[in-house]
Protein backbone atom coordinates (compact mmCIF):
# COMPACT_ATOMS: atom_id res chain seq x y z
CA UNK A 1 0.00 0.00 0.00
CA UNK A 2 3.02 2.23 0.52
CA UNK A 3 4.36 2.01 -2.77
CA UNK A 4 1.08 2.52 -4.19
CA UNK A 5 0.54 5.85 -2.36
CA UNK A 6 4.51 6.94 -3.69
CA UNK A 7 2.98 8.62 -6.88
CA UNK A 8 0.37 10.84 -5.51
CA UNK A 9 2.65 11.82 -2.53
CA UNK A 10 5.24 12.85 -5.63
CA UNK A 11 2.46 15.11 -6.73
CA UNK A 12 1.78 16.89 -3.23
CA UNK A 13 5.75 17.11 -2.79
CA UNK A 14 7.29 17.30 -5.76
CA UNK A 15 5.02 18.59 -8.53
CA UNK A 16 4.53 22.20 -6.91
CA UNK A 17 8.89 22.61 -6.34
CA UNK A 18 8.97 21.66 -10.35
CA UNK A 19 6.23 24.34 -11.10
CA UNK A 20 7.73 27.07 -9.09
CA UNK A 21 11.15 26.03 -10.53
CA UNK A 22 9.52 26.52 -14.08
CA UNK A 23 7.73 29.80 -13.16
CA UNK A 24 11.03 31.10 -12.25
CA UNK A 25 13.12 30.19 -15.16
CA UNK A 26 11.21 28.67 -18.21
CA UNK A 27 10.71 25.06 -19.41
CA UNK A 28 13.76 25.20 -22.12
CA UNK A 29 15.94 26.14 -18.87
CA UNK A 30 14.29 23.91 -16.45
CA UNK A 31 13.77 20.85 -18.46
CA UNK A 32 17.54 19.84 -18.43
CA UNK A 33 18.06 20.18 -14.91
CA UNK A 34 14.65 18.38 -13.97
CA UNK A 35 16.29 15.58 -16.19
CA UNK A 36 19.39 15.37 -14.38
CA UNK A 37 17.25 15.45 -11.21
CA UNK A 38 15.59 12.21 -12.52
CA UNK A 39 18.74 10.50 -13.39
CA UNK A 40 20.30 11.01 -10.08
CA UNK A 41 17.00 10.45 -8.37
CA UNK A 42 15.50 7.45 -10.07
CA UNK A 43 17.59 5.62 -12.90
CA UNK A 44 21.11 5.37 -11.17
CA UNK A 45 19.28 4.39 -7.85
CA UNK A 46 17.16 1.68 -9.86
CA UNK A 47 19.96 0.47 -11.63
CA UNK A 48 21.00 -1.02 -8.64
CA UNK A 49 18.37 -1.53 -6.94
CA UNK A 50 16.20 -3.83 -9.05
CA UNK A 51 16.68 -7.59 -8.57
CA UNK A 52 15.93 -10.44 -11.24
CA UNK A 53 13.02 -12.41 -8.53
CA UNK A 54 11.93 -12.46 -5.35
CA UNK A 55 13.70 -15.63 -4.69
CA UNK A 56 17.13 -13.96 -4.92
CA UNK A 57 16.32 -11.55 -1.81
CA UNK A 58 15.16 -14.61 -0.15
CA UNK A 59 11.73 -13.79 -1.06
CA UNK A 60 8.39 -15.82 -1.89
CA UNK A 61 6.77 -13.74 -4.89
CA UNK A 62 4.59 -12.60 -2.68
CA UNK A 63 6.81 -10.83 -0.47
CA UNK A 64 7.27 -13.08 2.45
CA UNK A 65 10.30 -14.09 3.64
CA UNK A 66 11.28 -17.64 2.23
CA UNK A 67 13.46 -19.55 4.90
CA UNK A 68 16.80 -21.19 3.54
CA UNK A 69 16.01 -24.86 3.60
CA UNK A 70 12.16 -24.08 2.21
CA UNK A 71 10.95 -26.18 -0.76
CA UNK A 72 10.81 -24.49 -4.52
CA UNK A 73 8.04 -22.44 -4.49
CA UNK A 74 5.37 -23.91 -6.88
CA UNK A 75 3.89 -20.79 -8.63
CA UNK A 76 -0.11 -21.21 -9.80
CA UNK A 77 -1.32 -18.94 -12.46
CA UNK A 78 -2.84 -19.61 -16.26
CA UNK A 79 0.00 -19.59 -18.82
CA UNK A 80 0.98 -16.61 -20.60
CA UNK A 81 -0.65 -17.64 -24.22
CA UNK A 82 -4.04 -18.46 -22.68
CA UNK A 83 -4.29 -15.61 -20.80
CA UNK A 84 -2.68 -12.72 -23.40
CA UNK A 85 -5.52 -13.89 -25.13
CA UNK A 86 -8.32 -14.34 -23.19
CA UNK A 87 -11.19 -11.73 -23.12
CA UNK A 88 -10.34 -10.77 -20.24
CA UNK A 89 -6.89 -8.96 -20.58
CA UNK A 90 -7.41 -8.06 -23.47
CA UNK A 91 -10.92 -5.92 -22.51
CA UNK A 92 -8.42 -4.69 -19.41
CA UNK A 93 -5.79 -3.62 -21.28
CA UNK A 94 -8.08 -1.53 -23.98
CA UNK A 95 -10.25 -0.28 -21.06
CA UNK A 96 -6.84 1.11 -19.31
CA UNK A 97 -5.53 2.77 -22.73
CA UNK A 98 -9.15 4.57 -22.69
CA UNK A 99 -9.24 5.38 -19.05
CA UNK A 100 -6.07 6.28 -18.14
CA UNK A 101 -5.45 8.13 -21.44
CA UNK A 102 -8.60 10.47 -20.10
CA UNK A 103 -6.96 10.25 -16.48
CA UNK A 104 -3.42 11.41 -17.58
CA UNK A 105 -4.96 14.26 -20.47
CA UNK A 106 -7.21 15.25 -17.32
CA UNK A 107 -4.10 15.64 -15.08
CA UNK A 108 -1.67 17.27 -17.44
CA UNK A 109 -4.05 20.06 -18.53
CA UNK A 110 -5.42 20.97 -15.64
CA UNK A 111 -3.34 23.25 -14.02
CA UNK A 112 -3.73 25.42 -17.01
CA UNK A 113 -7.70 25.02 -16.95
CA UNK A 114 -7.44 26.22 -13.20
CA UNK A 115 -5.30 29.19 -14.01
CA UNK A 116 -7.88 30.17 -16.62
CA UNK A 117 -10.71 29.97 -15.09
CA UNK A 118 -9.29 31.04 -11.53
CA UNK A 119 -5.73 32.35 -11.14
CA UNK A 120 -2.59 30.55 -11.02
CA UNK A 121 -1.89 30.41 -6.65
CA UNK A 122 -5.56 28.51 -6.61
CA UNK A 123 -4.26 26.46 -9.84
CA UNK A 124 -1.64 25.68 -7.73
CA UNK A 125 -3.88 24.53 -4.56
CA UNK A 126 -5.96 22.65 -7.56
CA UNK A 127 -2.70 20.19 -8.35
CA UNK A 128 -2.64 19.56 -4.44
CA UNK A 129 -6.19 18.74 -3.42
CA UNK A 130 -6.06 16.38 -6.56
CA UNK A 131 -2.97 14.64 -4.89
CA UNK A 132 -4.05 14.95 -1.65
CA UNK A 133 -7.33 12.76 -2.55
CA UNK A 134 -5.68 10.45 -4.63
CA UNK A 135 -3.58 9.72 -1.46
CA UNK A 136 -6.71 9.41 1.42
CA UNK A 137 -8.51 7.51 -1.34
CA UNK A 138 -6.00 4.96 -1.95
CA UNK A 139 -5.28 4.21 1.14
CA UNK A 140 -9.24 3.43 1.82
CA UNK A 141 -9.50 1.78 -1.35
CA UNK A 142 -6.55 -0.07 -0.64
CA UNK A 143 -8.72 -1.47 2.62
CA UNK A 144 -12.17 -1.36 0.93
CA UNK A 145 -11.85 -3.09 -2.28
CA UNK A 146 -10.64 -6.72 -1.80
CA UNK A 147 -13.82 -7.07 -0.44
CA UNK A 148 -15.86 -6.99 -3.13
CA UNK A 149 -15.55 -8.18 -7.12
CA UNK A 150 -12.48 -6.38 -8.72
CA UNK A 151 -14.24 -6.41 -12.32
CA UNK A 152 -16.85 -4.41 -10.56
CA UNK A 153 -14.91 -2.11 -8.72
CA UNK A 154 -13.06 -0.65 -11.52
CA UNK A 155 -16.09 -0.05 -13.56
CA UNK A 156 -17.54 1.73 -11.12
CA UNK A 157 -14.42 3.74 -10.74
CA UNK A 158 -14.32 4.47 -14.28
CA UNK A 159 -17.49 5.99 -15.01
CA UNK A 160 -16.88 8.13 -11.53
CA UNK A 161 -14.62 9.61 -13.57
CA UNK A 162 -16.61 10.15 -16.35
CA UNK A 163 -18.30 12.33 -14.42
CA UNK A 164 -15.88 13.83 -12.62
CA UNK A 165 -13.98 15.02 -16.01
CA UNK A 166 -17.29 16.36 -17.96
CA UNK A 167 -18.03 17.92 -14.69
CA UNK A 168 -14.48 19.42 -14.47
CA UNK A 169 -14.94 20.54 -18.20
CA UNK A 170 -18.14 22.16 -17.55
CA UNK A 171 -17.53 24.13 -13.93
CA UNK A 172 -16.84 27.59 -14.08
CA UNK A 173 -17.13 28.55 -10.48
CA UNK A 174 -14.26 27.81 -8.01
CA UNK A 175 -16.41 25.76 -5.68
CA UNK A 176 -17.92 23.31 -8.52
CA UNK A 177 -13.95 23.11 -9.92
CA UNK A 178 -12.78 21.78 -6.87
CA UNK A 179 -15.99 19.90 -6.07
CA UNK A 180 -15.06 17.99 -9.14
CA UNK A 181 -11.92 17.59 -8.92
CA UNK A 182 -11.86 16.20 -5.76
CA UNK A 183 -13.93 13.42 -7.16
CA UNK A 184 -11.63 12.88 -10.00
CA UNK A 185 -8.96 12.51 -7.24
CA UNK A 186 -10.68 9.93 -5.29
CA UNK A 187 -10.71 7.88 -8.70
CA UNK A 188 -6.56 8.47 -10.14
CA UNK A 189 -5.14 6.96 -7.58
CA UNK A 190 -7.37 3.36 -7.42
CA UNK A 191 -7.80 3.09 -11.02
CA UNK A 192 -4.28 3.36 -10.54
CA UNK A 193 -3.69 0.77 -8.32
CA UNK A 194 -6.76 -1.85 -9.73
CA UNK A 195 -4.50 -2.56 -12.80
CA UNK A 196 -1.69 -4.92 -10.97
CA UNK A 197 -4.26 -6.44 -8.86
CA UNK A 198 -6.78 -7.16 -11.51
CA UNK A 199 -4.40 -8.78 -13.82
CA UNK A 200 -2.92 -11.45 -10.32
CA UNK A 201 -6.20 -12.13 -9.60
CA UNK A 202 -7.26 -13.34 -12.61
CA UNK A 203 -4.04 -15.16 -13.72
CA UNK A 204 -2.67 -16.11 -10.91
CA UNK A 205 1.24 -14.88 -10.12
CA UNK A 206 2.71 -17.87 -12.31
CA UNK A 207 3.49 -15.13 -15.70
CA UNK A 208 2.32 -11.81 -13.76
CA UNK A 209 5.31 -10.18 -14.63
CA UNK A 210 5.33 -10.85 -18.47
CA UNK A 211 1.06 -10.21 -18.83
CA UNK A 212 1.62 -7.00 -16.58
CA UNK A 213 4.33 -5.73 -18.41
CA UNK A 214 2.49 -6.46 -21.74
CA UNK A 215 -0.41 -4.54 -20.26
CA UNK A 216 1.17 -1.24 -19.18
CA UNK A 217 3.65 -1.54 -22.68
CA UNK A 218 0.22 -1.09 -24.54
CA UNK A 219 -1.56 1.21 -22.00
CA UNK A 220 2.03 3.78 -23.01
CA UNK A 221 -0.51 4.75 -26.13
CA UNK A 222 -3.45 5.69 -23.49
CA UNK A 223 -1.15 8.32 -21.39
CA UNK A 224 1.08 9.62 -24.00
CA UNK A 225 -2.04 9.98 -26.22
CA UNK A 226 -4.79 11.60 -24.05
CA UNK A 227 -2.28 14.59 -23.34
CA UNK A 228 -2.06 14.97 -27.29
CA UNK A 229 -5.57 14.63 -27.75
CA UNK A 230 -6.99 17.10 -24.86
CA UNK A 231 -4.37 19.30 -26.32
CA UNK A 232 -5.31 19.06 -30.11
CA UNK A 233 -9.53 19.42 -28.75
CA UNK A 234 -8.33 22.83 -26.37
CA UNK A 235 -6.86 24.23 -29.92
CA UNK A 236 -8.98 23.06 -32.42
CA UNK A 237 -12.53 22.31 -30.99
CA UNK A 238 -14.08 24.70 -28.41
CA UNK A 239 -11.60 24.56 -25.40
CA UNK A 240 -11.72 23.01 -22.20
CA UNK A 241 -15.38 22.47 -22.45
CA UNK A 242 -14.96 19.91 -25.39
CA UNK A 243 -11.81 18.78 -24.49
CA UNK A 244 -12.68 17.21 -20.81
CA UNK A 245 -16.01 15.90 -21.97
CA UNK A 246 -14.06 14.02 -24.25
CA UNK A 247 -11.77 12.79 -22.03
CA UNK A 248 -15.42 11.83 -19.76
CA UNK A 249 -16.72 9.78 -22.48
CA UNK A 250 -12.79 8.08 -23.38
CA UNK A 251 -13.07 6.86 -19.63
CA UNK A 252 -16.76 5.54 -19.74
CA UNK A 253 -15.27 3.55 -23.06
CA UNK A 254 -13.15 2.14 -20.66
CA UNK A 255 -15.57 1.01 -18.38
CA UNK A 256 -17.87 0.05 -20.90
CA UNK A 257 -14.40 -2.66 -21.61
CA UNK A 258 -13.86 -3.83 -17.98
CA UNK A 259 -17.86 -4.43 -17.85
CA UNK A 260 -17.72 -6.81 -20.67
CA UNK A 261 -14.08 -8.60 -19.74
CA UNK A 262 -16.08 -11.02 -16.84
CA UNK A 263 -14.76 -11.42 -13.42
CA UNK A 264 -11.23 -11.19 -11.64
CA UNK A 265 -11.91 -14.31 -9.42
CA UNK A 266 -12.45 -16.66 -12.20
CA UNK A 267 -9.51 -19.42 -11.85
CA UNK A 268 -10.55 -22.12 -13.86
CA UNK A 269 -7.90 -21.93 -16.07
CA UNK A 270 -5.06 -21.58 -13.26
CA UNK A 271 -1.91 -24.39 -13.71
CA UNK A 272 0.75 -24.76 -11.38
CA UNK A 273 4.68 -24.55 -12.56
CA UNK A 274 7.80 -24.52 -10.68
CA UNK A 275 9.72 -21.66 -10.94
CA UNK A 276 12.20 -24.03 -12.74
CA UNK A 277 9.94 -24.74 -15.01
CA UNK A 278 9.53 -20.97 -15.68
CA UNK A 279 12.76 -20.25 -15.96
CA UNK A 280 13.27 -22.69 -18.53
Amino acid sequence: MRQLSEPSIGGVVVTPAVKWFIDETDLASAAPWLGLLFMLGTVIPGWFMVRPDPESSGFHPDGEPRALDAPVTVLSGTDYLTARRSRFFIAVTLGYVLALGAQVGGIQQLVRLAEERTDAATAAFATLALALTSIVARLVGGRVFPRFPLARVITVLAVAQTFALAAIGLSHSVLALFTSIVVFGATVGNILMLQPLLIAERFGVREYPRLFARSQFIGIFGTAGGPWLLGWLYDHAGGYDTAYVVAGLMSLAGALCFAIGGPAEDDRDHGRASDEAIAD
